[in-house]
Formats: structure tokens, sequence, C-alpha cells
């Protein structure tokens, strides 16, 4: 339980520790990168480190790690080529080491966001954006990773479980799972924004996303025989809160699970988010809750549907304004076909899944971010012999 102990020093050196928050670890470079964002280009360098304890349950107890590195550069074309309302983004990673739910909880949901099947580099993004109409429009082309902009709610990002960042019934759809990390695609996205409080925005994503392994990489197609992933979303964002609702269709359909027939895949999603309560004396204190429920045509896909619902407490301790505790329950339930399925081989599996988390995430020092978490597992559905898992962990991040 040396993780555990490592968790709570760390929380208590939060409580006391003064930090500032506006500064990377390698500074301004004395005027150098504000001079480079100035001429169009900004970018960022971050390293993630999260260590995992599982203490019980399971497919086996132990301690790993999960580490990534990000590069991402952000171009202005107005400062850099001379073209109002164009933008692009370029973002390189590094994921190495350590599996924590493939090798040690089994869970369907996953445990942490960074974690991959493999270890590589890989570009996740490379895209152009055009705005028209002073903003009110625009259009994306290029290699695209869809969760930036849809399904999302702000105040559930800061967890570790990947569900909480996209629903596992869309992220594990289609042929190879949606266009997202770690297998982005090809797209155009299109939206509209028009009031301050609306958007409307849709993509056309390749059916099945590059599988990024060597020595052969498959390339990058937009249409293809593979279909396409169909994407839309319309939403309502007035002041701090968020409602929306999307929906989704591969134009190839899949597979029937049980007769193997082709099927129309599709789904639809809700997401909703609201302020529950803002200190008018302290701008940092907030209360934030939301929900997110997404369900699938049932036939095609292992899940029926999953939902998620939490709440953060941003600023709960007055020496800490950036400090942001969350917590949040999600469950992702079995469709009946996937599970009659699994009984034709013998497997019993179990009708759905459920994850609470706890986390508490705050800067120590400038550039330097530590998160502990905590994570119970319930019926880790990804195998069906494995015991409740309880998973202690520790995220560090370093911005430079």
């Amino acid at each position: 339980m040396k993780i555990l102990f490592i968790i709570i020093l760390q929380l208590l050196f939060f409580l006391s520790a003064h930090a500032d928050y506006n500064n990377t670890l390698t500074g301004n470079w004395s005027g150098k990168r504000t001079h480079i964002a100035e001429n169009g280009i900004d970018f960022q360098l971050k390293y993630t480190l999260d260590i995992f304890n599982i203490a019980s349950g399971g497919i086996k107890t132990g301690t790993t790690m999960v580490d990534e590195i990000d590069f991402i550069t952000r171009i202005d074309g107005a400062k850099l080529w001379n073209i109002e309302g164009s933008s692009g983004k370029i973002y390189f990673y590094r994921n190495n080491f350590g599996h924590v739910n493939r090798d040690y909880i089994g869970s369907t949901q996953g445990v942490d966001g960074n974690e991959s099947n493999y270890d590589f580099t890989h570009i996740d993004e490379a895209w152009l954006q055009q705005n028209f109409h002073e903003n009110k429009y625009s259009i994306l082309a290029g290699l695209y990773d869809f969760t930036y902009e849809f399904y999302q709610t702000n105040s559930s990002g800061m967890f570790l479980n990947p569900t909480l960042n996209i629903g596992a019934e869309f992220s594990n759809s289609g042929g190879n799972g949606a266009s997202l990390y770690p297998s982005s695609a090809l797209a155009i996205r299109l939206k509209t924004e028009p009031n301050e409080n609306s958007y409307i925005q849709a993509a056309i994503i390749d059916g099945i996303p590059s599988i990024p392994l060597k020595p052969k990489r498959p390339r990058y197609h937009l249409y293809t025989k593979n279909g396409t992933l169909i994407l839309t979303e319309i939403g309502l964002t007035p002041s701090k809160d968020k409602f929306a609702i999307g929906a989704w269709t591969y134009t190839k359909g899949a597979p029937d699970l049980l007769n193997k027939q082709n099927r129309d895949s599709y789904g639809v999603y809700t997401i909703l988010e609201k302020q529950l309560f803002k200190n008018s004396k302290n701008s940092y204190e907030s209360l934030t809750a939301f929900f997110r429920i997404g369900k699938t045509d049932g036939n095609t896909s292992r899940f029926s549907y999953t939902w998620s619902s939490g709440i953060n407490y941003s600023g709960l301790f007055p020496s800490r304004e950036q400090g942001v505790l969350g917590f949040a329950i999600m469950q992702a339930v079995n469709s009946n076909k996937f599970r009659q399925f699994e009984l034709i081989n013998d497997i019993k599996t179990k009708h759905s899944e459920y994850v609470v988390e706890l986390t508490y995430q705050d800067y120590i020092m400038p550039g330097v971010s530590l998160q502990p978490d905590i994570q119970y597992i319930i019926n880790p559905s990804g195998n069906p012999s494995a015991k409740n898992a309880l998973v202690f962990g520790l995220r560090t991040e370093l911005f430079f």
C-alpha cells in the first residue's frame, strides 16, 4: 500500500503549497515564446505519468504505470500566412509502458484514458480550419479526433476514467472503434454558431480508423470501402451550462452479433452540465454537476447503453484556488444480443459494470499538476471471473 501513502502525502502537500499557475516549467524563454506565438505558432509539451496500485480484485493485484508524452502545435493562420479566420493543429504523442486495465482489471470501461493496448508514437490530429462570416461558420478537414468537440462536458474532463471523456458505447462502435485516441481518422467537420449560446456541428469521418502499429501501418482514407461515420450534435450553452444531443451512424453498418448479417449501426447521446453554485465573493469557488447518457442500436454493439454522472467542486480549500475535487459514477450495460453470443461460448457475461471515481486535481508548483485518484470497479465485465477491483492512482503532469 505504498502508493496509498504517497497519495495521502501529496494531498497534504496540496493544502499547504503555493503555486504560480500561469507558468510552465521552462517559463517564457525570456519572452521568446510570446514572440513565436505573436507570429502564429503556439506549442505545448506535456509529460504525464500515471501510477496505479490495484489493491484488490480484478484479474490480479499489483502496481503498474502508464506514461505519455504529448506535443501539440497550434497555428494562427491570420498571423502566420495572413489568411483571416484560418487555424490549424498538429498533435503528436508517445504512449509507453503499462497496461493497467488490460493486464490487471479487465474493465469494459477502462481505468485510464491514456492507456492503449499498444505502445507507439503516433499523430492524433493534423487538421486545418477556416472560419467564415464573423466566425459563425467553420469547416475543418484533416486527421481528426472528434472527442475534442463532440460528446464533451468540461466538468467531466478532469477524471481519469475514459468513459468520462467519451461514452464506452460510442468509443467501442464501428469496425475498429470510433475516430478518437489512440486511433483517429480523416474527417471533414462543419460547424455553425447562430449565436453565442448555441451551435450545430456535423462530421463525416472514415468508418474504420487507421491502426497505429508498426511495421505496416494502414493508410488513411476518407471515402473507402469501409464506409463512413456520420456524426451530428446540437447544443445550447447559456452561461456556464450546457445541454446537447447527438447522433451517429455508420454508412456501411456492421454485422449483427448473433446472425452476422449486416445491420444498421447507430446511436444517440445526451449530455447535460449545470453550475449549481458559484461564490459571488470568490470567483474560484463553484459547484458543477454533469450527466451523460448514450444508447446504441443494440444489435451490432457490445453495449446497449452507458451513462455517467458526477460533480466537481472548484476552490474547495481557500488556499488552493485552482484545486478541483471530483466525484463520479458510471454504468455500462451489455446488450442482450452480446450476452446471448457469449452464452454460446459458455461465457456468462454480467449484465452491467459500475465504476465509482473520486479524484482531486491541483498544481504544486508552476508547470506541475498532481492528481490522486481512487476508483472502484463493480463487476469488471471484460473478465467475468474477475472480482470487484479497488484501484489507487496518482497522475503527475509536467508542462514544459
